[in-house]
């Protein structure tokens, strides 16, 4: 996180503020109070925003109430209002979501709203994963070519707190952008758009997966030049009767890497090195050199969480894959290793399909340890393949019993596999915890269990 908040804050300290404008086409929609729906990141943005342009606003929340925040909003509230700004947490489902679209003139994402202020290019990054990978490593190599650049969206700064310093003008914007995000957008135009993969997630929130491509594909509609996108999203493409449009570009991502960068970047190996084969093709549509990219992949640190090896303990290595949220996560990850690895999973229920998840892992898992509100599930899955496996309460007990054992692995992998908000904050939180408990395993009395 620390790469993409300097690069943020560096851009941001480049630039004087400067007034800003309002477009034309959302003028009248301004003359009422904003509604902003949901007061976190990107409520709190919005209405610094709205500040900015001297625009009055009213914040609904349902948990967070303080003055100035109603917890109500009904057909009487929404009457009051032209405009409703939601936060991405909000579902098109929701009870506020349906009133503001029966009774207010219009209703945009915190994303959309802000990118009618947005003047510079903007490129469009999601994914079922890797997106934050690949939007962190485009703008480090921008910057590095003396490009300004700036991070915003899904990777933890809302676009509105972006422009409500400055407008972009001769800048590049990288946005990486969830399916919550971009199952609303309506107005947004993106330069170029980079699609990674597709795979079952989410499906607590979308109904099924179609709706979830459907989210993602509207980024493909509004990209105005071509468009990246991985095989696995081409696949689903042509197998639902999906069109894509036809500036749309297919990524052979399982490409090997003839490119010189060294065994020590993290875009060496599986899954790092798919997302290295996107930014690539992208880098070359710009008429960049290749080896600007390769030195750029060569300085590159991942965030965090992201497959990182920790250390080693009684022969045994240890990785932390926390941010391994949904089942390709896993699978992809597993798929680095030569041998079966110890498997340290499980979590808050997603409502993906169990059993052809443990069909695609069971090669490559020698022993499985299962946590979280999923581990007697994944425990019936995993033995009916005949997999060794058992459950535990948390992770210390987990990796205690992990390494008594006397069986033929040599990495300890925690890719969880589900959300993190049955035992833990987020999986940074999940994450932090796993790492604990390894650098507790030297000092016995340091051990502490993690619920």
């Amino acid at each position: 996180m620390d790469l993409i908040f300097t690069i943020c804050f560096n851009w941001i300290s480049y630039f004087e503020i400067k007034m800003i404008l309002i477009p034309q086409e959302i003028q009248d929609l301004l003359k009422k109070p904003v509604a902003i729906l949901g007061f976190g990141l990107s409520g709190l943005a919005v209405k610094r925003l709205l500040e900015k342009i001297e625009c009055e606003c009213t914040v609904y929340d349902e948990k967070y109430i303080s003055d100035g925040v109603s917890n109500l909003f009904d057909v009487n509230q929404a009457k009051s209002h032209n405009l409703v700004v939601c936060s991405p947490g909000f579902s098109t489902k929701h009870k506020w979501v349906q009133i503001a679209r029966k009774h207010c003139k219009c209703i945009y994402g915190e994303m959309d709203f802000a990118s009618f202020f947005w003047r510079g290019k903007l490129i469009g990054i999601t994914g079922t994963n890797g997106k934050t990978t690949l939007s962190s490593f485009l703008a480090m190599a921008f910057e590095r070519k003396g490009i300004r650049t700036v991070l915003a969206g899904n990777i933890g700064i809302p676009l509105s707190q972006i422009v409500a310093d400055d407008n972009g003008e001769n800048s590049w914007l990288i946005c990486e952008v969830s399916s919550f995000q971009a199952q609303t957008l309506t107005s947004m135009k993106f330069t170029h758009v980079l699609w990674t993969n597709f795979a079952e997630d989410h499906l607590d929130y979308h109904t099924n997966m179609e709706e979830y491509f459907k989210s993602k594909l509207n980024l493909l509609k509004s990209s105005q030049q071509t468009s990246y996108i991985g095989e696995s999203v081409a696949k689903y493409a042509e197998m639902n009767n999906f069109c894509l449009p036809k500036n749309t570009k297919v990524v052979n991502l399982e490409l090997e890497i003839a490119e010189k960068i060294s065994k020590e970047s993290p875009f060496s190996r599986l899954p790092q090195r798919k997302n290295y084969r996107m930014a690539l093709e992208f880098w070359r549509e710009l008429g960049h050199l290749d080896e600007d990219l390769n030195h750029a992949a060569d300085l590159f640190k991942l965030p965090n969480h992201r497959l990182q090896l920790l250390g080693t303990y009684q022969n045994l290595r240890f990785w932390n894959d926390s941010k391994a949220t949904n089942f390709d996560a896993v699978i992809q990850g597993l798929k680095g290793f030569n041998k079966p690895v110890a498997w340290l999973g499980g979590g808050k229920d997603k409502k993906g399909n169990l059993d052809r998840f443990v069909e695609e892992i069971k090669d490559q898992v020698a022993y499985a340890c299962l946590i979280g509100e999923t581990k007697d599930a994944l425990n019936d899955a995993l033995s009916s393949k005949s997999v060794p496996c058992e459950v535990f309460e948390n992770l210390n007990c987990a990796i205690s019993h992990l390494i008594s054992l006397e069986l033929d692995f040599e990495d300890i992998v925690f890719s969880p596999g589900f959300s993190s908000f049955d035992m833990f904050e987020n999986y940074e939180h999940r994450g932090n915890s796993f790492i604990k408990v390894f650098f507790g395993l030297k000092n016995p009395s340091n051990l502490s269990i993690f619920k």
